[in-house]
């Protein structure tokens, strides 16, 4: 049983997977059409008025299918979606903060929404187009972390000491062409600069490119605001 931020109990399955033509027919259906809209430029669907009703139509089928949408609602004008769907539809859309955490090697991103006190609901995208839900207690966070990106290993970090970059440098080494000028400019200690040395050459190695973890704040006032970031570089 999951308990919403309004105490109702939600008899949701554990597991809940849907494609993304689903969900965004789903969130449309409910009445978040700016969430269904979100969602569709994220996967690069333009949903123009022909597309979206192509997308409803073929999409009504595997929902109904799936015993979703109820076809016999829907006709008499009624919602299609159960209370417990719409119930759980309006906690993922109103979650008031959530950690994201990206894998580009795998094109994999996991959600992770926190929807009421001790309850967070865990979203895995599988290349833009499978969505995997289910409900986590506060003390599993860590190893769905740890399992979402199972294969890396934290590196010894005792090999090289800290050091500090500000952000117009970091932003400056997406940039490969940039970094002679950033290890140039680069202020520090022989150990630090040593360090830094083998960090841009993970870097280059890596394509620049970094995974990373992200705690975003969400409300009415100041949607999807940033609050934290980690990044995460392969390393040999």
């Amino acid at each position: 049983m999951i308990i919403d931020k309004k105490g109702r109990g939600l008899c949701m399955d554990a597991f809940m997977k849907f494609t993304t033509e689903e969900l965004i027919v789903l969130l449309h259906t409910a009445g978040h059409k700016e969430e269904a809209r979100t969602l569709a430029a994220g996967a690069d669907i333009v949903l123009d008025t022909e597309i979206l009703s192509h997308v409803f139509l073929s999409t009504i089928i595997q929902l109904t299918a799936k015993g979703i949408w109820d076809k016999n609602a829907f006709e008499e004008d009624h919602s299609p979606l159960s209370r417990e769907m719409l119930s759980f539809l309006e906690m993922y859309t109103k979650s008031d903060y959530f950690i994201r955490a990206i894998d580009e090697s795998r094109k994999q991103v996991m959600f992770l929404h926190h929807v009421a006190y001790g309850v967070w609901l865990l979203q895995l995208v599988e290349d833009k187009i499978i969505h995997d839900f289910s409900f986590l207690e506060p003390e599993e966070i860590p190893h769905a972390l740890s399992g979402f990106y199972a294969g890396y290993t934290p590196a010894v970090s005792a090999l090289y000491p800290p050091f500090r970059l500000d952000d117009a440098s970091f932003e400056q080494l997406r940039d490969p062409e940039q970094h002679g000028t950033v290890v140039g400019a680069f202020v520090g200690t022989l150990d630090e600069k040593e360090a830094f040395l083998a960090f841009v050459n993970d870097l280059e190695r890596n394509s620049c490119r970094m995974e990373n973890i992200s705690v975003f704040s969400n409300t009415d006032k100041a949607p999807m605001m940033l609050k934290d970031i980690v990044f995460l570089l392969p390393s040999d």
